[in-house]
């Protein structure tokens, strides 16, 4: 059950990866339908529009921004903390697979041929490692 627990708090950098990465993917969108809204050719029939609805348009994707930069700026600390709390670890095989793990992001098979051992071994290891962090840091 700890193991899990670690697992839980060391996949808070991944969710909020997601959650960035979804914000921007969004804000591209936000930018495309403006971009599309500023192309309209104005000199044509006059179609009676809100004056502002292009302001509002632009003051939302500032805001949007903003709302990114303060989660990247939050990410940005937890990754800090988090990396901190794996180099706490005594053992140096159990912080690189956390590390690789939870801050990379890589695949086990992955990790297992970068550190030149066995997918079975390295999980075997993240086991390990998962329980010690949860007994050293998390209690």
């Amino acid at each position: 059950m700890n193991a899990s627990k670690a697992k839980e708090y060391l996949m808070q950098i991944k969710r909020m990866d997601v959650r960035i990465g979804q914000r921007i993917t969004e804000l591209n969108q936000m930018r495309e339908r403006l971009s599309l809204i500023a192309g309209i050719d104005y000199a044509k029939d006059r179609v009676q529009t809100s004056p502002s609805s292009g302001n509002k348009q632009v003051e939302d994707i500032v805001d949007y921004e903003r709302d990114i930069i303060n989660m990247i700026n939050r990410e940005t600390e937890l990754k800090h903390k988090i990396i901190g709390e794996i180099q706490t670890l005594d053992n140096p095989i159990y912080v690189d697979i956390l590390f690789r793990r939870y801050v990379e992001c890589l695949s086990f098979e992955r990790i297992a041929c970068d550190m030149g051992y066995v997918y079975n071994y390295v999980c075997n290891l993240h086991g390990e490692a998962l329980e010690t962090f949860a007994r050293q840091v998390l209690n």
